[in-house]
């Protein structure tokens, strides 16, 4: 259930990518008001979230890119007119 989740968030949704652009602004506001050392955590959690986030988003391009085919094709032209052939043929005799 979870993947499934994540999976609709990640390809149906650009809400994470400006949620990551939208914290990187606030980290460029936050020197002004917090200690260097809470800080320095807050950038190193902003850029692990980033990372983890751009990584799904990657990983769904992957799955989309690959060599699969967007459908499968049953029956050929040439196999469905000779089919036709075939059944006027039937219904003739």
């Amino acid at each position: 259930m979870m993947r499934l989740a994540l999976d609709g968030v990640f390809s149906l949704s650009y809400l994470p990518l400006r949620l990551i652009t939208y914290s990187g602004l606030l980290t460029l506001i936050l020197p002004l008001f917090m200690k260097p050392h809470v800080l320095m955590f807050c950038i190193g959690l902003q850029g692990t979230v980033a990372g983890a986030v751009l990584g799904a988003y990657l990983k769904q391009v992957v799955e989309n890119t690959r060599n699969r085919p967007l459908y499968t094709v049953v029956q050929t032209a040439e196999e469905v007119g000779s089919s036709a052939g075939r059944l006027q043929r039937k219904n003739a005799s």
